[in-house]
């Protein structure tokens, strides 16, 4: 439905909806997807804690939650496992110590203003930086998971639900009507299918012991 989000956002408290961008499925819809739901085990049971250290201002609020979730639970630590795998070192110098210290006491204003985030970083980087780059739209390390679903990668999916030992665990039958539609072109399902797989082979290899992962061996230096 049209507006639904919208609607959602301006009936909901900001603690019972935003769990940054690990947010996948929502409580209405895990009921169809798990098959031993609780609701015991909402998120907020993770996140009210964080909200309750926060001040009253909504971004500060968001801004915890992903500090906490997001940042260091995932795009950090994939992004260390993957560089370190192939021997690179990475670096983030918006979170050097003394960066964060000052970032965290901009005022709203000053972090997002003029339909934009980081606001004061672009204007102290206005006439140095091209408007271009300055101003694009934000780009991380995309993966075109919602193009293979559709392509190479959707057999091994097929395969992949029907095969694993997760049917106390899953509902296999939503499982492959998220990537009939899909597939179809009726939603974008990419990420929730991704978590569900995601799974379903931690399963295989940690659980079940049907898939061995062999590690790739190390180039000659």
């Amino acid at each position: 439905m049209r507006g639904r989000s919208y609607l959602l956002r301006g009936t909901t408290p900001l603690s019972q909806r935003y769990v940054g961008n690990a947010f996948i499925f929502d409580e209405e819809e895990k009921k169809f997807v798990l098959k031993t739901y609780s609701d015991q085990a909402r998120f907020t049971k993770i996140t009210d804690p964080i909200y309750n250290q926060a001040s009253e201002n909504k971004l500060d609020q968001m801004q915890l939650v992903d500090l906490k979730t997001w940042l260091r639970g995932d795009i950090l630590t994939v992004a260390d496992r993957m560089t370190m795998a192939h021997s690179l070192e990475l670096r983030v110098p918006f979170l050097d110590v003394h960066v964060f210290e000052a970032a965290r006491t901009l005022p709203t204003a000053l972090r997002t203003g003029e339909g934009t985030t980081k606001y004061a970083f672009r204007e102290a980087m206005r006439g140095i930086v091209p408007d271009s780059i300055l101003f694009r739209k934000k780009l991380g390390f995309p993966v075109p998971i919602r193009i293979w679903l559709k392509d190479e990668l959707h057999d091994w999916a097929v395969n992949l639900i029907h095969d694993s030992h997760t049917d106390a665990l899953i509902n296999k039958s939503y499982a492959l009507k998220l990537l009939d539609d899909h597939c179809s072109g009726k939603a974008d399902n990419s990420r929730k299918i991704w978590t569900i797989l995601m799974f379903m082979l931690w399963h295989q290899i940690f659980i079940e012991k049907t898939v061995t992962v062999h590690p790739e061996p190390a180039f000659q230096v």
